[in-house]
């Protein structure tokens, strides 16, 4: 039997694998007006976001 919250991991690292390139992302749910998304991320430095 899986630890709890294994399965949960890998389908996410799986979800992530599939985004078409390195930092993009994919909008997983809404929470009212918040959207969660997962990030697929590489090696490479990214910029500093800035939020105004």
């Amino acid at each position: 039997m899986a630890e709890p919250g294994r399965t949960e991991r890998h389908h996410l690292a799986d979800l992530a694998r599939r985004l078409p390139d390195a930092w993009t992302s994919s909008v997983l749910a809404r929470i009212g007006t918040a959207r969660l998304k997962l990030l697929r991320m590489d090696a490479a430095s990214h910029a500093q976001e800035v939020h105004d």
